[in-house]
């Protein structure tokens, strides 16, 4: 199983420039992308502007980021004509599984990470889990450093 975290970036403006009816808009535009890109997958609206894709029996890395550069590209296609969507991209964080016995909510915590990872270095990204995990792993240790000296 492959878990993709999805975040739109930039979403907030969109609400708070120009009204929650395109910010509405905008997700079920979302959610008709994903629908078109990942047809064999399961996908759900998390809350606000985040989304999960579960993909299934596709273990090849390079077809996932296909996939993840496909769904970029037609989100940027999609809204180019719409000057108001333009600032729209996506953050997204993947976490991939073999073991059919796997913890879920381990896997959806770590594609959550992967994509806050994203949206760290820059947003309109994506980022595999595996691939960053000492670097998230530092991240997060000098953010809890960070908070606890700033309680002090």
């Amino acid at each position: 199983m492959t878990l993709c975290c999805i975040d739109l970036d930039h979403f907030k403006y969109i609400n708070d420039t120009y009204g929650h009816q395109v910010g509405d808009e905008a997700l079920k535009a979302i959610a008709n992308l994903l629908r078109k890109n990942f047809t064999e997958g399961f996908i759900t609206r998390m809350g606000g502007d985040e989304f999960v894709v579960a993909l299934f029996n596709v273990n090849d890395r390079n077809v996932v980021r296909e996939q993840m550069e496909h769904v970029m590209h037609d989100l940027k296609e999609y809204f180019r004509s719409d000057d108001r969507m333009r600032p729209l991209s996506m953050s997204i964080g993947i976490a991939k599984t073999e073991n059919e016995h796997a913890d879920l909510d381990m896997l959806l915590h770590q594609s959550d990470d992967a994509m806050y990872w994203s949206k760290e270095q820059g947003r309109n990204q994506y980022t595999f889990y595996d691939e960053v995990l000492n670097d998230i792993v530092n991240y997060k240790k000098r953010m809890a450093q960070e908070r606890e000296k700033n309680a002090e």
